[in-house]
């Protein structure tokens, strides 16, 4: 049987390599997953994927998007929506 999705929040730093030109930054988003492990896993994809389909550059690997922190639910408030940090790509 399948476990019930739930609501995380997953913050993923950029790689080194990728950020060479500003400090470190950093991704926020909220995802559906049935595990914490899985939900870092789904938004490091879903990012590269987004990433690599643009002209900002490219991601080597999805697992180079360094997991900072999953929590369980999504933030009430939140500075910026979708984002932590300088840019989004």
């Amino acid at each position: 049987m399948k476990r019930p999705l739930k609501k995380f929040t997953v913050v993923l730093r950029y790689p080194d390599y990728y950020t060479d030109e500003w400090p470190t930054d950093a991704y926020e988003g909220v995802i559906e997953a049935a595990s914490y492990d899985k939900a870092a896993a789904k938004m490091q994809d879903r990012l590269c994927r987004r990433i690599n389909r643009t002209d900002a550059g490219q991601i080597e690997d999805p697992a180079d998007l360094a997991v900072v922190i999953v929590i369980e639910g999504e933030p009430k408030t939140w500075p910026y929506p979708n984002r932590i940090g300088a840019t989004t790509r």
